[in-house]
């Protein structure tokens, strides 16, 4: 739920004209901060997860890995989003009911750049829960809520700023505009090389900390 601003929900609005921008990366903030002051630990994006590998966060063994749940999840809430669509509670809702709930892509630049921006933004996200572990939750949230904001203020044209390869199943891989082919490379290796350049450099890190450590060392007993 906390990465919706970036496209779906907030997105069609904001094309129509209904959601100014600063009112859609006001309603990003809020949304992001909800879920994540309620359910602390709770993870739907899976290379979100600070304490998990990439093959520990697809995991899918009897489903209940980090991305089996969230996948059910996702499609759950892609059914009933038309429903409540469907109630044409305001005008955007009727104009959307009336074109069938097409929707088109949000990728408007090339593919590689697509990409090169769904990375940056996983690894901005990684390395601020990384960098945020130890803070107060009730700062931390606010911390995490800005960085997905300015994300999404600085890919959302480009891409939707997504960043998460299981709602941008959801919500891109249906529409219009791109292959099935050109979707993953965009919203699904983008991510997971995100996630991957921020555990070589933790990986990286740990190997040097101890020479760090000990040389520290050294210059305090001279």
């Amino acid at each position: 739920a906390s990465r919706l601003g970036g496209s779906g929900e907030w997105g069609l609005p904001a094309l129509l004209g209904a959601v100014e921008r600063p009112l859609g990366l006001t309603l990003t903030y809020a949304i992001t901060v909800g879920p994540r002051a309620y359910f602390a630990g709770a993870f739907c994006n899976p290379v979100s997860d600070p304490g998990a590998t990439v093959a520990e966060a697809f995991e899918l063994e009897s489903g209940d890995g980090q991305v089996g749940l969230p996948v059910r999840g996702s499609d759950g809430s892609s059914a009933l989003t038309p429903c409540a669509w469907a109630l044409g509670l305001s005008a955007v809702h009727a104009r959307h009911r009336a074109a069938g709930f097409l929707c088109r892509s949000s990728i408007r630049t090339s593919l590689f750049r697509g990409a090169s921006v769904e990375l940056v933004c996983a690894l901005a996200m990684q390395s601020t829960l990384l960098l945020t572990q130890s803070l107060d939750g009730r700062f931390r949230v606010h911390i995490i809520a800005a960085v997905i904001t300015f994300l999404v203020y600085a890919g959302g044209s480009l891409t939707g700023a997504i960043f998460n390869p299981v709602l941008a199943f959801s919500v891109q891989f249906p529409c219009k505009g791109h292959t099935f082919l050109e979707n993953s490379f965009v919203y699904w290796l983008g991510p997971v090389l995100g996630k991957s350049s921020n555990l070589y450099g933790q990986f990286q890190f740990s190997l040097q900390a101890p020479d760090i450590f000990l040389t520290h060392s050294r210059k305090e007993s001279v």
